[in-house]
């Protein structure tokens, strides 16, 4: 979060700009590197970015994608994640129990992310 000369975001996350489009962060730019790179060699399709999902009310989050698994036929959430929140903690253990579909957390350094995590709700194969 910018407030003027010389603040910083409060996870100290800076602003990249990949491929013209612009990302709170160095990771979720590399996560999306990454998944355009996957794209590519057809292990996913349709890219979207931002995308709410709801769990329970009041609880929406933002997440930063989702892709079509053309292996699995189906949406894949996912999250590129530097610092983990109570509220995200909270998340998690919600999309566990009745998450619409896979979420696959990335997470390590901007330079070399990695998928750190992957949730599978119940009921999910």
């Amino acid at each position: 979060m910018r407030f003027g000369k010389g603040m910083y975001h409060k996870y100290r996350a800076k602003k990249t700009i990949v491929d013209g489009q612009e990302f709170p962060s160095k990771l979720e730019g590399a996560t999306f590197s990454d998944l355009k790179l996957l794209v590519s060699a057809g292990v996913y399709s349709n890219v979207r970015k931002q995308v709410p999902v709801t769990l329970m009310v009041p609880l929406t989050v933002k997440l930063d994608f989702v892709v079509f698994d053309n292996e699995l036929q189906e949406d894949v959430y996912v999250e590129a994640k530097g610092v983990s929140t109570e509220r995200w903690s909270i998340f998690k253990r919600q999309w566990k129990k009745s998450g619409p579909g896979r979420l696959r957390i990335y997470g390590g350094s901007y330079m070399k992310p990695k998928m750190a995590e992957e949730i599978i709700p119940k009921g999910e194969k």
